[in-house]
């Protein structure tokens, strides 16, 4: 989408919720305004903290590699796929989805997650 800025103000939205399918493949992420949106595609960043994606479906951490990392809980920045961002279904204010690529920091990607 080469103007998702635009995109999102022709549709109204007021609310977008940043997805990152974690190891389980349930969604995780956050819901930000949409000025907190089209900042960051204008070079600002998301942020999202690593131990989101390192909880199993029982609710303990993995024993991932990664774990140790996790715990002392820093952020990873969140990159949007802009291919995949729509409107989500339902009542009330407009809202849309975007799902997003986790990374290290430097932009390597989270090597554990589904999209890599």
């Amino acid at each position: 989408m080469d103007d998702a800025a635009g995109w999102l103000v022709k549709n109204d939205v007021g609310e977008i919720e940043c997805l990152v399918p974690d190891m389980n493949g349930v969604l995780r992420g956050k819901v930000l305004p949409v000025a907190k949106f089209v900042k960051a595609l204008d070079g600002g960043a998301l942020y999202m903290p690593t131990s989101a994606l390192l909880v199993r479906a029982d609710g303990h951490y993995s024993g991932s590699i990664d774990e140790g990392f996790a715990y002392g809980d820093p952020d990873m920045r969140l990159v949007p796929d802009l291919g995949t961002l729509r409107l989500a279904a339902g009542d009330g204010p407009r809202r849309a989805f975007v799902l997003a690529d986790a990374c290290y920091p430097g932009d390597r990607p989270w090597g554990a997650l589904p999209r890599t």
